[in-house]
């Protein structure tokens, strides 16, 4: 249904976003950034 479609969306968008900090924070190599994620 149309909410279990939004919530995987959610959750595929959520991991996407912790990938790309945690890219970002080995680019930077500021420990800080992980921690938040």
């Amino acid at each position: 249904d149309y909410a279990a479609q939004c919530d995987e969306y959610t959750k595929q968008a959520a991991s996407t976003v912790v990938r790309f900090l945690k890219i970002l924070s080995e680019y930077l190599s500021e420990p800080l950034i992980v921690n938040l994620a």
